[in-house]
């Protein structure tokens, strides 16, 4: 989105403009440790078993001010 603000008669004006991406975008998780591992006794000991390792990028957003002449 940007907006103009004329400043100074005709020849300035003034941009406001922000950027957004991924504004929709919810978490998406990338990664799940997904090894299980056992002892002799057969009790599984990976305490990290399951768990989300990693997501992929998150929302980015950025503005600026622009001056035209």
């Amino acid at each position: 989105m940007f907006k103009n603000v004329p400043i100074g008669g005709e020849k300035g004006k003034l941009q406001f403009r922000w950027e957004i991406y991924n504004l929709f975008n919810h978490t998406q998780f990338n990664g799940v440790n997904n090894i299980a591992r056992f002892d002799p006794q057969g009790v599984q000991v990976n305490a990290a078993f399951g768990q989300v390792t990693s997501a992929r990028q998150e929302r980015r957003m950025q503005g600026s001010l622009r001056f035209i002449f």
